[in-house]
């Protein structure tokens, strides 16, 4: 189940402060996704173990280098007024510099 938490403007400044307050999903199949622009084309979450993890809707991606293919994954996630939505969700590793990291691929990705 997602919770929509906010939309920002897809900077990586914006992104930044945000992350660092989010907290972790209380339920391994609940998320509070961060709308990283206006347009809802990417999302930021946080598992409950605290990881951070980016939500791209759409068709399923595949990725080529091993490393992002173990920490990709595809699934309908569905928000608490019943809509659906099928998005990749790439994992990260436990590490206080991914806040940094996953703030600029945002950025970049737009």
């Amino acid at each position: 189940m997602i919770q929509e938490r906010e939309q920002g403007n897809g900077s990586f400044e914006w992104l930044r402060e945000r992350l660092t307050n989010l907290p972790p999903a209380e339920a391994e199949h609940e998320r509070e996704l961060v709308w990283v622009n206006a347009g809802r084309t990417l999302a930021v979450s946080r598992d409950p173990a605290g990881h951070l993890e980016i939500f791209l809707p759409g068709p399923q991606l595949r990725a080529d280098l091993k490393l992002v293919a173990d920490g990709l994954s595809y699934h309908t996630w569905r928000f608490r007024n019943g809509d659906g939505m099928e998005a990749n969700r790439l994992q990260f590793t436990s590490a206080d510099h991914f806040d940094v990291v996953v703030s600029f691929l945002c950025a970049e990705l737009l």
